[in-house]
């Protein structure tokens, strides 16, 4: 259900930009793509929409410098510093110059932040039984700099998230 609820939304706000956008949503649950799946195909069949489902690391089925715009948010939990660094790499070669990834993340820098990590960390091993990893502003923006992207950060409208937007140099 919230994947549906996350791809209308996505749909809906890139629409309203460009109503000739051609969308690639990509998940790694199959449960989450068949739900898209089938909310494009109620919603959306007049558009082009492609669904996938995928590994973000190897997204060999993007051609280089294809893709305008990546947008996520409270994903890079999912991926450790080395893993990270993969992910970024593999978007930055899909995307065209120019293009720019857009994401929200859950980035303490306050003690009531940490604590709400915490609970979110303890919640995911619970319930997903997966480790989130940690990841700083500092250690963020070291990461965006050595892959080439010019970034802008802020606190976000949702307190404990940073906004991000990266633009491929």
């Amino acid at each position: 259900m919230a994947s549906e609820i996350t791809a209308d939304e996505f749909i809906k706000a890139v629409l309203l930009e460009r109503s000739d956008a051609k969308l690639k949503i990509i998940d790694l649950g199959s449960e989450q793509v068949n739900s898209v799946k089938k909310l494009v195909e109620k919603r959306y069949k007049h558009i082009d929409v492609e669904v996938r489902q995928a590994n973000a690391l190897n997204l060999n089925f993007i051609k280089d410098k294809s893709i305008d715009w990546i947008d996520t948010d409270g994903f890079f939990g999912f991926f450790d510093e080395e893993k990270l660094t993969e992910l970024l790499h593999e978007w930055k070669r899909i995307l065209k110059d120019d293009g720019f990834i857009t994401f929200r993340e859950l980035i303490p820098q306050s003690l009531l932040g940490e604590v709400v990590d915490r609970v979110r960390a303890v919640g995911a091993k619970l319930y997903m039984g997966i480790d989130f990893n940690k990841h700083t502003v500092f250690e963020l923006k070291n990461d965006f700099k050595k892959l080439g992207f010019a970034y802008s950060w802020s606190s976000g409208f949702i307190p404990f998230f940073s906004r991000f937007c990266l633009v491929k140099k």
